[in-house]
């Protein structure tokens, strides 16, 4: 009786199990050596193919998004067309070689949070996950991209597009461990090109840095002090002439002389606070928690969603901090003589 209880509990186990979960119970009970899926974040052209010949051991696995494209469809080009079936590939070829190597190279350029937590939900069961940022500022990448050959080489304008939309990873969401390839030192010039200009913008009327500084005044925790330090410096990088789309954007231009938007600057923001603060950010949750509220504080302005809050790990007293750092960053912003005329015009009104 002891023994067919026994089976019948472990068949029922099998029903609520994949095969691939029992393909794995299979395989880490032979191997209990736990292997590591290190997945390879950066835009193209930083660098990511370099770091992994460098570093690859003899008994590790690279998995690269390009050369699956030429495999299957024989040249990037066309293979950039089928990216969903490349993802899809890789993400069988990692199934497939669980803890058969010491490591496996995930490497793409990995920009999005999404896409990541989507590998970590699958695989954190049966193998460590950590992240690896190649981080290298913009002008550098461009430069580096500019000497790559044939359809290698990415566009000006869509590196500077995956510059603008990297999103730093937060440990338990979508990695267990963050490794940063990068000196903040070299951000610096690029932090300070436009740091002292006008925003140009209906919301801001004063610099950046001007800014910046005035959020760090009314700030009255070291936490929020920290957040607003940090929070627009991405602004500098970010800076992007506005398409005139509308008769308020038309209005403003027109009696401003320039008009400029900041769109992805809170997720370089997030990057120049992971890079200076990436000796202990693996073992430090006030810090994990920092990065994110830097990465969060725009989000706040018109609402996130209980969806987003879950997902990302956003605890109550974040949010409570994000909406005091929201009132700080409007009490700080001075509005454009042009303001008033601008939002009439953006909603319709005569």
């Amino acid at each position: 009786v002891y023994l067919i209880c026994k089976r019948l509990l472990f068949s029922s186990l099998l029903l609520k199990l994949n095969l691939f979960d029992v393909i794995m119970i299979n395989t880490l009970e032979r191997n209990s050596k736990k292997m590591t899926l290190k997945i390879l974040i950066g835009v193209a052209g930083v660098g990511k193919d370099t770091y992994v010949n460098k570093n690859k051991g003899k008994n590790d696995l690279v998995l690269s998004s390009d050369d699956i494209r030429i495999e299957l469809y024989n040249s990037l080009k066309e293979g950039n067309k089928h990216n969903g079936e490349i993802f899809e590939e890789m993400r069988k070829r990692v199934k497939e070689n669980i803890n058969k190597y010491d490591n496996i190279y995930y490497n793409a350029t990995n920009l999005s949070r999404k896409n990541r937590r989507g590998l970590y939900n699958e695989f954190k069961k049966y193998t460590d996950i950590e992240t690896i940022l190649i981080l290298k500022p913009l002008d550098t990448i461009i430069n580096q991209n500019n000497k790559r050959n044939g359809q290698r080489r990415v566009p000006e304008d869509k590196v500077r597009q995956m510059y603008l939309s990297l999103e730093v990873p937060r440990i338990n969401v979508d990695t267990d461990k963050i490794t940063v390839v990068g000196d903040y030192n070299d951000f610096i010039d690029e932090i300070n090109e436009n740091i002292n200009k006008s925003h140009d913008n209906p919301y801001h009327k004063e610099t950046i840095k001007e800014h910046i500084d005035k959020t760090i005044e009314l700030s009255n925790t070291e936490t929020l002090k920290e957040i607003a330090k940090y929070h627009d410096l991405g602004k500098s990088v970010a800076r992007t002439k506005a398409n005139i789309t509308n008769d308020a954007k038309e209005f403003f231009l027109n009696n401003n002389g320039n008009y400029y938007q900041y769109m992805g600057h809170q997720k370089v923001s997030a990057i120049y606070y992971l890079l200076n603060n990436k000796e202990d950010i693996n073992n430090n949750k006030y810090k994990q928690d920092v990065l994110e509220m830097i990465l969060r504080h725009d989000d706040f302005i018109n609402g996130i969603s209980d969806k987003k809050i879950k997902l990302n790990n956003i605890t109550e007293d974040m949010i409570k901090t994000l909406k005091e750092f929201l009132v700080i960053d409007k009490k700080s912003a001075l509005r454009s003589e042009y303001f008033e005329e601008y939002i009439k015009l953006l909603k319709g009104k005569d």
